[in-house]
């Protein structure tokens, strides 16, 4: 995974890493979020929701199908919605 597509260590040092897949606009990743997590990649392939995500979360969201990641980074959490 390309560094630009991801949060840097520096910037989650201290706080847990999560990994969004099937991310939608960010319901998940915004709970995480006020729990003191840092989302560093999110994965959706509706271009709306993603748009919608990097708003609220930044730019480390991909409207991407799942299959078409080589690599993940790593990250303490990984969650995903229905």
């Amino acid at each position: 995974m390309a560094s630009s597509h991801t949060t840097s260590r520096a910037k989650t040092l201290g706080k847990p890493r999560v990994i969004d897949l099937f991310c939608g606009a960010g319901g998940f990743t915004a709970g995480f979020v006020q729990e003191g997590f840092a989302p560093i990649l999110a994965l959706d392939i509706d271009p709306w929701a993603i748009k919608t995500y990097i708003a609220n979360f930044g730019p480390h969201a991909l409207c991407t199908p799942i299959e078409s990641v080589k690599r993940f980074p790593e990250a303490e959490v990984i969650i995903g919605g229905p």
